[in-house]
């Protein structure tokens, strides 16, 4: 899976050997590229598994006061033409501590402050830019899927029962939980802050439910709307070619009317997978003629049953069993695939994830493809 996996030890000197392991079980796509940067002392060697989809820019950004190292996509308004990196080291240099609610997009981040000997590992609020991390004595490993780490671990696996429950109640595993004791995931909304004597887990961001709002519904409506079509109009700003993946629900339908307020028809394909395309009232009907009547470009993918053994192996392995959605996307690996290969599709919006769906995409090709569009 695309992302930032690295090792840190900010008292001794690491072995950087270990990062080329990690790394292996991450190239699940023979056309993915790697980066690997290792700082002069060898306190911290990090590499970036990248689409070629993105342009994620400097890896790392380095000047006389950090090291930055991204993955991901930012979507601020006030970037101009700096790249991620070192965007987020001027909102460092002005915020400090506080400088995460400032950054809007999905990402993965490592910041190294050499001046303050720490490090800070991060990821966006709703945790679409992966990682968990493992800790060896001084040493830090994190990697954007647990498999890495499992390969440099010295110790045994021990099964976690409550991500086991988790996972069988809920269909995920929640919090800062993995199926293994001593491997932890680091949920959105979270930094790791690594010092050389302690390491500690800060939530910089939740969600209040508490908030009281006395506004009228038009008022609260017009708010939505304006976050909605913002929602939209920062992720569709790059040179890409986009796609949809539209059904019958509103959600999607409604992304799709927000892009086309900003872009042609012309410049957005739409898809839909599933059983029957043709059963009354399903979504594949009611896509089809949503792109008929906008002039849209839609291709049907057929969701066979007898795919679900084929598939299974490949979608464990990739997901790490830590969602239950194959019997939803028995052939994800194949659609997916197709869709960036031969629609030639870079971004595909999708509208669970707009409004906040977090699961871990279904394989990597997803992972590749699906652009957040959470709030």
């Amino acid at each position: 899976m695309p992302g930032l996996a690295g090792i840190v030890n900010l008292r001794e000197r690491i072995d950087e050997s270990q990062l080329a392991i990690m790394i292996k079980p991450l190239l699940h796509e023979e056309d993915y590229k790697v980066k690997i940067y290792t700082d002069n002392d060898k306190h911290l060697s990090v590499s970036r598994i990248e689409t070629g989809i993105l342009d994620e820019g400097d890896f790392p950004y380095i000047d006389d006061e950090l090291t930055v190292f991204f993955s991901g996509e930012l979507y601020n308004d006030d970037m101009y033409s700096l790249s991620p990196a070192s965007f987020i080291s001027r909102i460092y240099k002005e915020k400090r501590d506080d400088f995460l609610r400032t950054l809007h997009g999905m990402y993965s981040i490592l910041l190294y402050d050499h001046k303050k000997n720490l490090c800070f590992l991060a990821t966006d609020r709703n945790w679409h830019g992966h990682l968990f991390y493992t800790k060896q004595g001084d040493t830090l490993y994190f990697a954007p899927e647990v498999k890495p780490l499992l390969e440099i671990s010295s110790s045994g696996l021990v099964l976690d029962p409550y991500a086991l429950s988790s996972f069988i109640t809920c269909g995920i595993v929640i919090g800062e939980r993995s199926f293994f004791n001593g491997f932890s995931a680091l949920p959105g909304g979270r930094v790791l802050c690594i010092k050389p004597d302690k390491t500690y887990v800060s939530q910089w961001w939740k969600p209040d439910f508490n908030r009281k709002r006395t506004d009228k519904e038009d008022v609260l409506l017009e708010e939505m709307k304006h976050l909605l079509a913002q929602s939209v109009d920062r992720r569709i700003k790059t040179p890409h070619s986009y796609g949809i993946a539209l059904s019958g629900g509103w959600d999607s339908r409604g992304i799709l009317g927000l892009y086309l307020n900003r872009k042609p028809a012309s410049t957005i394909q739409s898809v839909t997978w599933g059983y029957d395309e043709n059963k009354l009232n399903s979504d594949g009907v009611v896509a089809r003629q949503v792109a008929e009547k906008l002039g849209i470009k839609h291709t049907w993918f057929d969701y066979d049953p007898n795919d679900f053994p084929h598939y299974a192996r490949d979608f464990i392995r990739i997901s790490e069993g830590m969602v239950d959605d194959l019997p939803k996307f028995p052939a994800s690996l194949k659609h997916f695939d197709s869709i960036r290969r031969e629609l030639n599709i870079d971004v595909l919006l999708h509208g669970d994830m707009y409004y906040g769906y977090t699961d871990i995409p279904d394989d990597d090709i997803a992972m590749l493809l699906i652009s957040s569009l959470s709030l």
